[in-house]
């Protein structure tokens, strides 16, 4: 399967996006997961992986939101005012 990374996170400390599947945890989820996890729609969650706001990774045809990246990005957000 070809692999292309996207685009990267450069952060490095982790909190929890979404409920996760115990010992079975997913490593990646898609992008329209991604879009459900920040309550934005689908079609505004494609463009932001376009522009590398949303990390993401092509998977042969598929592209895949790593979840410790969606974490980071999380993580990283700053509260508005």
């Amino acid at each position: 399967m070809n692999v292309t990374h996207l685009h990267a996170a450069n952060n490095t400390s982790t909190v929890t996006a979404a409920p996760r599947a115990g010992a079975h945890e997913r490593a990646t989820i898609t992008v329209t997961e991604a879009a459900d996890v920040l309550g934005i729609s689908r079609s505004t969650a494609y463009e932001l992986v376009h522009t590398g706001t949303i990390p993401a990774l092509r998977l042969g045809r598929r592209i895949v939101v790593p979840t410790h990246a969606l974490d980071q990005l999380l993580h990283s957000a700053r509260p508005t005012s």
